[in-house]
């Protein structure tokens, strides 16, 4: 408290741990203001309280200063920081530097109209938006037009057309699990999604160049191995940097999830517009979007690791008690039909372009638009 520009309400430190526990013991927060702008003779000052309020459990601790964030990310790491309106926050920027840089909640200036505070929010939204865009546009560069490439260029059969669609099952079965973990633990989850998409464009790069089986199958396994979780990913980073900027991502995060669809489905148009849904290139493209993305995600805000996660049955780690979601008749019913309804979409994402596109061979539709541009036809 007396590192805080409220410091003559003679706080003592006694009085604090009293407030805090009653405060936590009827389900209330508390946060502590250490922002002043610091000295260096107050840094030892600084680091006593930083751990004090850590081993108190706090809920937040709110800065004005940037070398006491450094502090109290170090001496109270369970801690969530909130920057103080003594910041001067005024700028979308500035936001990203304090989110970036550790902080939960940014209280902006007091000098800010609504008009300002409204396009700071409208910022992030943008980028989410555009995280989405290029998220499904990197899955849209081929999911829908391999199956003609495969069966129709490289004549493959239809067991092999298969069970390149079969990879996404595969990598669903594991990958969103094991990433997740390293997301919780070790590794923030926008950059373990930057980093996914990056290794997952380098296996799509490389089995653009492949036309046997026997070396374009891994390559496209090991690359949708590492694109599945991403999608789970995307939606926590987006989650994680909604809830920064305090809105409510029940209403906020659907109007910027379809823009993934749209993304797709523009993807989709350009394999087809470009005629390459018979070529390789739809793979280079889907590459070279990811690579993008990946760079992307380096930017954007933040995640929280947990280091101290208490060790989980395998039961709890894999997820497995979800299955006793499956009591609830209508939960039963509801995975019974999805189950169905993705068996059905794999067979038309597999086989449906390369079908529409033998109508070339039959005289009266050889010219026809919507063979010539199926892919297109599909996506409507």
């Amino acid at each position: 408290p007396k590192l805080s520009l409220r410091s003559r309400s003679e706080l003592q430190d006694d009085d604090l741990e009293k407030t805090i526990k009653y405060a936590h013991s009827i389900g209330k927060r508390v946060h502590v203001a250490i922002n002043i702008f610091a000295w260096d003779e107050t840094y030892e000052e600084i680091k006593k309280q930083a751990k004090m309020l850590n081993d108190l459990k706090v809920d937040a601790i709110i800065v004005a200063d940037g070398g006491v964030v450094d502090i109290v990310r170090e001496y109270a790491p369970d801690t969530e920081i909130h920057i103080s309106t003594q910041a001067n926050t005024v700028s979308y920027h500035t936001c990203k530097f304090w989110y970036n840089n550790g902080a939960k909640r940014v209280i902006l200036a007091r000098e800010l109209s609504r008009e300002k505070i409204e396009y700071i929010m409208k910022s992030m939204k943008i980028r989410l938006i555009v995280m989405n865009f290029l998220q499904y546009a990197v899955w849209g560069s081929w999911l829908i037009s391999l199956g003609a490439y495969l069966g129709v260029t490289l004549k493959f059969s239809g067991g092999e057309i298969g069970s390149f669609f079969a990879t996404m099952g595969i990598a669903s079965l594991f990958m969103p699990i094991v990433m997740g973990v390293i997301a919780d633990r070790w590794v923030p989850a926008q950059r373990l999604l930057g980093i996914s998409h990056l290794v997952a464009a380098a296996f799509m790069f490389a089995a653009s160049m492949q036309d046997t089986y026997q070396t374009l199958y891994p390559l496209v396994l090991l690359s949708v191995m590492f694109y599945m979780p991403t999608i789970a990913l995307s939606n926590t980073v987006a989650y994680n940097a909604l809830n920064k900027a305090n809105l409510d991502t029940v209403k906020a995060f659907p109007p910027i999830r379809v823009w993934g669809t749209v993304g797709f489905i523009c993807a989709m148009w350009v394999v087809s517009l470009a005629e390459w849904k018979l070529e390789s290139t739809q793979m280079l493209l889907s590459a070279i979007i990811g690579v993008v993305l990946g760079l992307y995600c380096f930017t954007l805000p933040s995640c929280e690791v947990n280091r101290n996660v208490k060790a989980k049955s395998w039961i709890d780690t894999l997820g497995l008690r979800a299955f006793a979601l499956f009591k609830e008749k209508k939960m039963a019913i509801f995975f019974l039909f999805s189950m169905l309804l993705g068996m059905s979409l794999q067979i038309t994402n597999a086989f449906a372009d390369g079908y529409i596109d033998g109508f070339k061979n039959v005289a009266e539709y050889q010219d026809s638009i919507f063979v010539k541009y199926s892919t297109i036809l599909i996506s409507l």
